[in-house]
C-alpha cells in the first residue's frame, strides 16, 4: 500500500510545478490535494477543503458535473510525464470523476442490509426481519481500490452469514440463552433471582444475557 502512494506522490513531485517552486493556491491547489486525499485511507481534517470542494461540483445533468469535475481535477499540474502514465490519468479521468461519495468507513457501516425467512410474505406467521451491516463495498469503494496508485482497501470484520433480529438490532444488542432451569427450581429463587430469568415453556426457564452487536464491521486494513 506505502508503495502505491509513494508511485502516486512521485508524479506530483516530479510535475514542472515544483521545479518553478510555485506555490499553489484556490482551486489548483485543493485539485491536487482532492486527488491525493480520495486516493488513500488516511483522511486528516486537512482534507476537509478539497474534498469539499470537489463533491460540491454539482450540476443539473451529470453529464455537466462530470465535465465540471474533469476539469477541475485537471487543474492540478502533473507535467508531461504524468500525463503519459495511462494508471494515473485513469485514475483522475475515470475512477475519481465519476465518484459520487468518497470511500468512507462511516459510510460502509451505516448501509444496513435486511432479509425475512418467510418468503416475503409478511402476514406470515413466522414472518420476522433479519439485519446486519452489509458485507458488500459499495461501488465508490470498489472502483477506488482498483487502482494500483490508491490506498484504499477496507476489511470486513463481522461474520457475513450473522444476521439479527429486527428487535435486537433496534435495541443493539442480542439476547442470548445463559442458563436454563426448570419449574421446580424456578421456585426455589427468590423474587429477585426470578426476575432474571423468563419463562419460555410451561416447564423451562430461561436467564439471558445482553451480546452487544457490533455496528461498526468495516475498518482500514493496516
Amino acid at each position: 500500500m506505502l508503495k502505491k502512494l509513494t508511485v502516486l506522490g512521485a508524479i506530483f513531485i516530479n510535475s514542472s510545478f515544483l521545479y518553478s517552486n510555485e506555490i499553489l493556491t484556490g482551486d489548483t491547489k485543493l485539485s491536487c490535494e482532492a486527488i491525493l486525499c480520495l486516493s488513500s485511507n488516511t483522511r486528516p481534517k486537512e482534507c476537509n477543503p478539497s474534498l469539499n470542494r470537489y463533491f460540491s461540483i454539482s450540476h443539473k445533468k451529470w453529464s455537466d458535473t462530470l465535465k465540471a469535475r474533469g476539469n477541475f481535477l485537471k487543474l492540478c499540474p502533473i507535467g508531461d510525464e504524468g500525463e503519459k502514465d495511462r494508471e494515473f490519468t485513469n485514475l483522475r479521468d475515470n475512477i475519481i470523476k465519476n465518484l459520487k461519495s468518497g470511500c468512507d468507513l462511516d459510510e460502509l457501516n451505516v448501509a444496513i442490509k435486511s432479509r425475512n425467512n418467510s418468503n416475503n410474505d409478511e402476514y406470515s406467521f413466522n414472518y420476522q426481519i433479519f439485519y446486519q451491516i452489509s458485507p458488500t463495498l459499495n461501488q465508490s469503494c470498489k472502483a477506488l481500490a482498483s487502482s494500483v496508485y490508491t490506498n484504499i482497501n477496507p476489511i470486513y470484520t463481522c461474520d457475513p452469514k450473522k444476521w439479527y433480529l429486527e428487535e435486537d438490532w433496534k435495541n443493539g444488542y442480542e439476547k442470548v440463552a445463559e442458563k436454563s432451569i426448570s419449574y421446580p427450581e424456578y421456585k426455589k429463587l427468590t423474587s429477585t433471582e426470578q426476575s432474571e430469568y423468563a419463562r419460555v415453556s410451561f416447564k423451562e426457564y430461561v436467564k439471558y444475557k445482553n451480546i452487544p452487536i457490533n455496528k461498526n464491521c468495516w475498518i482500514w486494513s493496516k
